[in-house]
């Protein structure tokens, strides 16, 4: 027979289990994300010959590279994390081109996402 003190310290012992599956299973999307951006930087970027969309330079070509090929709403920290610059650079280059009508701003609360027009997408 189990007395209550031993089923007490199974209960525990299996909280403590939970507790630490929880933890990994939170960390995951981090986990992901962090891969993701590890894996994006070792991505060479192309700069086409030609000027396309009036006039870009490098750095911006290199911003635009980037949500072609995430796809997915960026905010400027996350594209600066891929690109190794400055969030306050990155949120200069997409800024400009947002004012240019190749990206568009969507803002989530407190965070301001960038999106890449749909006719930008496939170049």
């Amino acid at each position: 027979m189990v007395s209550n003190y031993e089923i007490k310290l199974m209960l525990d012992a299996l909280q403590m289990r939970i507790g630490l599956l929880e933890a990994k299973i939170n960390a995951i999307p981090e986990i992901f994300s962090k891969a993701m951006i590890q894996h994006m930087k070792t991505l060479s970027f192309k700069v086409s010959d030609s000027k396309p969309l009036g006039h870009l330079n490098v750095a911006e070509e290199k911003t635009l590279e980037v949500l072609r090929t995430m796809q997915d709403p960026l905010t400027a920290g996350e594209v600066a994390a891929i690109t190794s610059r400055a969030r306050a650079v990155e949120s200069m280059y997409l800024n400009g081109l947002q004012r240019r009508g190749i990206v568009t701003r969507e803002r989530k609360g407190r965070k301001v996402f960038f999106v890449l027009k749909e006719e930008y997408r496939e170049r």
